[in-house]
Parts: structure tokens; sequence; C-alpha cells
């Protein structure tokens, strides 16, 4: 779950900056003392930095390859399972 909206986040990522949440470099909040909140760059006037924007762009990249990579070998693992 999200430590800091409450959603839920299987992989512990940090929806703004991409880091794990030990690792988050989203600032706090100023209005309600949050780090990493969406709603806090929706309402509270929160502007992403490009190191935010950055790593988020490199995790998402990683994430879908790492998805594909498993997508490939699940269809590998079927297709052996079926000869």
């Amino acid at each position: 779950m999200c430590e800091a909206c409450g959603a839920p986040d299987i992989q512990g990522y940090c929806e703004i900056c991409g880091e794990l949440w030990d690792d988050c470099i989203c600032p706090e909040c100023p209005i309600c003392g949050e780090q990493g909140k969406p709603a806090c760059y929706e309402g509270h006037g929160l502007i992403k930095t490009d190191e935010q924007i950055k790593n988020k762009e490199r995790k998402d990249k990683e994430l879908a390859e790492e998805e594909e990579y498993y997508r490939i070998e699940g269809e590998k693992i079927i297709a052996i399972n079926m000869d």
C-alpha cells in the first residue's frame, strides 16, 4: 500500500518520482506534510522537478521492459508445457 496516499501499490514505487518509497526524492508538501502524494501536485501547488520526471520515465521504462521479459518467458513456459 502506498504510504503517502493509501492507494494499493504492489511494487512499492512512488507514483511521482518512480523511486522505491525508502528512496523517494519528492519533497514534503508544505500544506499537508505528505511526501510523493499525487494530490499535492494537483491541488497543493507542488511542481514536479526535472529529476522527478526523468526518474519516473526511467522507472516506467524499466518496469515495462521487465513486464515484457516475463510475458515472453511465460509464453515460452506455456509452449513447453503444451508439447
